[in-house]
């Protein structure tokens, strides 16, 4: 049985001559699509796969606008094997894009550049997750953090806000904690008056 991954887009009316269409990408292995950029030339797809090649590693395909493969860039580097996943992600006034990897031995946040180049990673502790990360008023980061304090057995929520070279600018007090892994973060959300509303559930 051939490992596939399955793109279905409707994208009738985000672009002139973009149509409906699904495309099968047999070359990626067994993959998990995480986002789609749109751009007036096509689409970026990327995620996690694993090819046999490579354990685990972070993939990155440019399509036009019916969906043909344009390019395929295979960037092991963003986990270097370990097992992980695309929780989040945003991107910058700049075209830099952010991803908030969890489950990464080596990076909690990596920036892509606009050329899906890796210019950062940051791993911020062993025992941490990103759940959501979007891009601030100011051009900055902010992201909801979990972190599991094992000597007590909760878990710990906090808000962060970050630069866009990696530098934590400050960490919010405690959100809340809890004696179970709230698993999403569907919202931080940047009022008119400075103030920060993030959305926690399970």
């Amino acid at each position: 049985m051939k490992n596939i991954i399955t793109m279905l887009l409707v994208i009738a009316g985000f672009s002139a001559g973009a149509q409906n269409f699904e495309k099968y990408f047999p070359y990626l292995g067994q993959s998990l699509s995480s986002a789609v950029f749109i751009y007036d030339d096509g689409y970026v797809m990327a995620g996690f796969t694993n090819d046999g090649s490579i354990p685990g590693y972070f993939y990155v395909v440019k399509t036009d606008l019916m969906g043909d493969t344009i390019w395929c860039k295979k960037m092991p580097e963003v986990n270097e094997g370990s097992y992980s996943y695309l929780r989040s992600y945003t991107e910058d006034a700049n075209g830099n894009i952010y991803l908030a990897v969890n489950y990464n031995a080596t990076a909690d946040i990596v920036k892509i550049s606009p050329d899906w180049d890796i210019v950062w990673k940051k791993k911020i502790n062993a025992d941490f997750r990103i759940l959501n990360i979007t891009n601030s008023k100011d051009n900055n980061l902010l992201y909801v953090g979990l972190e599991n304090d094992t000597a007590y057995n909760v878990y710990k929520y906090n808000l962060y806000k970050m630069d866009t070279e990696g530098n934590i600018l400050w960490k919010s007090e405690r959100l809340n904690v809890f004696d179970y892994d709230v698993h999403y973060s569907l919202s931080i959300v940047e009022m008119d008056d400075n103030n920060i509303i993030p959305n926690l559930c399970d």
